[in-house]
């Protein structure tokens, strides 16, 4: 997960999550993380997803 805060250029690597999937999956997973981000103004937020 990256994040830039509107006062910033570039995004941030904030964390790296491995797959809860081993192999293909046809159903969703769900992924948690929680942000200690005290910024008052706009965060962008996204996900960079990697396939082997």
């Amino acid at each position: 997960m990256q994040r830039r805060l509107s006062n910033e250029i570039q995004f941030k690597v904030l964390d790296t999550v491995a797959s809860k999937a081993p192999g293909m999956v046809t159903a969703g997973s769900v992924y948690n993380r929680t942000d200690s981000n005290d910024w008052q103004g706009i965060s962008f937020y996204r996900l960079v997803l990697v396939d082997k």
